[in-house]
């Protein structure tokens, strides 16, 4: 443990679903992870610092993407608790005690930094999903209601009741039902 650096965890809420809608079915263009700046641009985004992406970490970030999204689409909460967990098994995260103002101490999972930036991204992505998880269930992993949109998010609402993906999502399917309601 010496040597090795941590990346801190706490910055990177959002990151899974900035990555994730990096593939947004309901545009004309879909796929956002045309070149290796992209996948920069998102990490630097997050400050997260790794070495720059190149031609083929662009393919490996679109399989990553994938697999990600697939924990999202579970079935059932069991299928989910196994891919999770193979996922997690896979991923390069360490722990640290971390205190608390009431002078008791947690387990704070981390990510091993490295160069490599996309198991940098994975292990970030499956802190946040597994920290998600952990406080509200698997019910957390949604993916969007207003059709055509498919974005993948995490419930992170005080009742879990979320919806939509966003305020555009929910404001584009509310005015849609009112039309149908008008019509009739």
């Amino acid at each position: 443990m010496g040597d090795e650096h941590y990346i801190a965890t706490n910055f990177s809420i959002g990151l899974t679903e900035d990555f994730l809608r990096t593939l947004e079915v309901a545009r004309v263009e879909p796929e956002g992870l045309t070149e290796p700046g992209v996948i920069d641009r998102l990490l630097k985004s997050h400050a997260v610092e790794a070495a720059d992406a190149d031609v083929d970490d662009v393919m490996a970030a679109r399989i990553l993407r994938e697999d990600i999204r697939k924990l999202f689409e579970r079935a059932s909460e069991i299928d989910a608790v196994k891919a999770l967990s193979d996922f997690l098994a896979g991923a390069d995260i360490g722990v640290r005690l971390q205190p608390s103002e009431d002078g008791r101490f947690s387990l704070v999972p981390v990510a091993r930094s490295h160069q490599d930036p996309i198991e940098t991204l994975r292990s970030l992505c499956l802190i946040e999903i597994a920290d998600a998880v952990s406080r509200k269930g698997f019910a957390c992993l949604q993916t969007c209601q207003a059709a055509p949109c498919q974005d993948a998010f995490i419930d992170r609402s005080k009742k879990g009741g979320r919806l939509f993906c966003s305020p555009r999502c929910s404001s584009r399917y509310h005015v849609q039902r009112h039309r149908e309601r008008s019509k009739v």
